[in-house]
Protein backbone atom coordinates (compact mmCIF):
# COMPACT_ATOMS: atom_id res chain seq x y z
CA UNK A 1 0.00 0.00 0.00
CA UNK A 2 0.95 3.96 -0.03
CA UNK A 3 1.38 4.00 3.55
CA UNK A 4 3.63 0.96 4.37
CA UNK A 5 6.92 0.90 4.77
CA UNK A 6 8.82 -1.51 2.31
CA UNK A 7 11.43 -3.95 2.75
CA UNK A 8 14.98 -2.86 2.14
CA UNK A 9 17.76 -4.95 0.58
CA UNK A 10 18.22 -7.00 3.83
CA UNK A 11 14.74 -6.95 5.14
CA UNK A 12 15.36 -3.58 6.89
CA UNK A 13 11.92 -1.16 6.94
CA UNK A 14 12.99 2.20 5.16
CA UNK A 15 11.26 4.54 7.02
CA UNK A 16 8.32 6.48 5.68
CA UNK A 17 9.20 9.64 4.08
CA UNK A 18 7.79 13.02 5.20
CA UNK A 19 5.16 14.79 3.19
CA UNK A 20 5.09 18.96 3.18
CA UNK A 21 2.04 20.02 4.29
CA UNK A 22 -0.87 21.15 2.01
CA UNK A 23 -3.98 23.45 2.28
CA UNK A 24 -6.22 24.40 -0.69
CA UNK A 25 -6.73 27.32 -1.64
CA UNK A 26 -9.80 29.83 -1.21
CA UNK A 27 -11.94 30.16 -3.95
CA UNK A 28 -11.15 33.42 -6.03
CA UNK A 29 -7.36 32.92 -4.39
CA UNK A 30 -4.84 33.65 -7.34
CA UNK A 31 -1.59 31.72 -6.47
CA UNK A 32 0.34 34.11 -8.36
CA UNK A 33 -0.84 36.77 -5.61
CA UNK A 34 0.06 34.74 -3.12
CA UNK A 35 2.43 36.25 -0.30
CA UNK A 36 4.24 33.97 2.82
CA UNK A 37 2.19 35.67 5.19
CA UNK A 38 -0.71 34.32 3.84
CA UNK A 39 0.33 31.04 2.78
CA UNK A 40 1.50 30.51 6.28
CA UNK A 41 -1.67 31.56 7.56
CA UNK A 42 -3.75 28.84 5.29
CA UNK A 43 -1.09 26.30 6.68
CA UNK A 44 -1.65 26.66 10.19
CA UNK A 45 -4.51 24.80 10.56
CA UNK A 46 -7.50 25.17 12.94
CA UNK A 47 -7.54 28.80 14.46
CA UNK A 48 -8.64 29.03 18.29
CA UNK A 49 -11.81 31.76 18.34
CA UNK A 50 -11.92 31.33 22.41
CA UNK A 51 -13.68 29.15 24.68
CA UNK A 52 -18.17 28.07 24.01
CA UNK A 53 -19.62 29.99 27.17
CA UNK A 54 -21.91 27.66 28.17
CA UNK A 55 -18.81 24.51 28.60
CA UNK A 56 -15.44 26.78 28.42
CA UNK A 57 -14.52 23.88 25.45
CA UNK A 58 -12.61 25.89 22.44
CA UNK A 59 -14.21 27.19 19.45
CA UNK A 60 -12.26 26.93 16.54
CA UNK A 61 -12.23 27.93 12.90
CA UNK A 62 -11.00 25.85 10.31
CA UNK A 63 -10.84 24.31 6.83
CA UNK A 64 -13.35 21.91 6.43
CA UNK A 65 -14.39 19.28 3.34
CA UNK A 66 -16.47 21.96 2.56
CA UNK A 67 -15.58 24.69 3.04
CA UNK A 68 -14.53 27.18 6.08
CA UNK A 69 -16.44 25.79 9.19
CA UNK A 70 -16.09 26.46 12.78
CA UNK A 71 -16.04 23.36 15.39
CA UNK A 72 -16.68 23.01 18.89
CA UNK A 73 -16.16 19.71 19.79
CA UNK A 74 -17.03 17.02 17.84
CA UNK A 75 -19.53 19.57 15.93
CA UNK A 76 -18.72 21.22 12.68
CA UNK A 77 -20.91 24.02 11.74
CA UNK A 78 -20.44 25.93 7.43
CA UNK A 79 -19.76 29.27 7.57
CA UNK A 80 -22.50 30.67 5.34
CA UNK A 81 -20.91 31.69 1.66
CA UNK A 82 -21.60 35.41 2.72
CA UNK A 83 -19.63 35.39 5.61
CA UNK A 84 -15.77 35.57 5.60
CA UNK A 85 -13.58 33.91 7.38
CA UNK A 86 -11.46 36.17 8.59
CA UNK A 87 -14.45 38.29 9.69
CA UNK A 88 -15.94 35.21 12.19
CA UNK A 89 -15.68 35.67 15.52
CA UNK A 90 -16.64 33.90 19.01
CA UNK A 91 -20.09 35.41 18.82
CA UNK A 92 -21.00 34.33 15.42
CA UNK A 93 -19.52 31.17 15.56
CA UNK A 94 -21.32 30.14 18.70
CA UNK A 95 -24.66 31.53 16.57
CA UNK A 96 -24.00 29.32 14.05
CA UNK A 97 -22.95 26.22 16.40
CA UNK A 98 -26.26 26.72 18.24
CA UNK A 99 -28.73 26.81 15.11
CA UNK A 100 -26.58 23.65 13.79
CA UNK A 101 -27.30 21.70 16.83
CA UNK A 102 -31.10 22.70 16.72
CA UNK A 103 -31.31 21.65 13.28
CA UNK A 104 -29.81 18.44 14.25
CA UNK A 105 -32.50 18.44 17.64
CA UNK A 106 -35.18 18.58 15.36
CA UNK A 107 -34.26 15.51 12.80
CA UNK A 108 -33.52 13.59 15.82
CA UNK A 109 -37.05 14.01 17.39
CA UNK A 110 -38.41 13.71 13.38
CA UNK A 111 -37.17 10.56 13.39
CA UNK A 112 -37.55 9.42 16.77
CA UNK A 113 -41.25 9.88 16.32
CA UNK A 114 -41.41 8.09 12.80
CA UNK A 115 -39.96 5.18 13.92
CA UNK A 116 -42.02 5.25 16.99
CA UNK A 117 -44.81 4.58 15.12
CA UNK A 118 -43.69 2.41 12.53
CA UNK A 119 -42.52 -0.09 15.52
CA UNK A 120 -46.25 0.22 17.09
CA UNK A 121 -47.54 -0.70 13.26
CA UNK A 122 -45.71 -4.44 12.74
CA UNK A 123 -44.09 -5.77 16.01
CA UNK A 124 -40.75 -7.19 15.11
CA UNK A 125 -41.45 -10.81 17.15
CA UNK A 126 -44.35 -11.73 14.48
CA UNK A 127 -42.78 -10.71 11.92
CA UNK A 128 -39.33 -12.74 12.69
CA UNK A 129 -41.47 -15.99 13.61
CA UNK A 130 -43.28 -15.90 10.08
CA UNK A 131 -39.76 -15.68 8.59
CA UNK A 132 -38.00 -19.07 10.81
CA UNK A 133 -41.66 -20.77 10.21
CA UNK A 134 -41.03 -20.37 6.63
CA UNK A 135 -37.70 -21.52 6.55
CA UNK A 136 -38.24 -24.42 8.56
CA UNK A 137 -41.20 -25.36 6.03
CA UNK A 138 -38.37 -25.42 3.22
CA UNK A 139 -35.92 -27.36 4.89
CA UNK A 140 -38.29 -30.22 6.17
CA UNK A 141 -39.86 -30.10 2.17
CA UNK A 142 -36.13 -30.63 1.43
CA UNK A 143 -35.54 -33.35 3.31
CA UNK A 144 -38.42 -34.95 2.39
CA UNK A 145 -37.60 -34.88 -1.21
CA UNK A 146 -34.52 -36.79 -0.34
Amino acid sequence: GKGKAKAGAKGRKKAPKEKPPRAPLPKGQDLAVLDLAAALKLLAGPQPLGLHPTDQQPVFLQSGRFGPCVRHGERLASLPKSVAPDMVDLAQAVELLTKKAAREAAKAAKYASTSASVTTTAPPVALSATVAGKSRAKAKSKKEAK
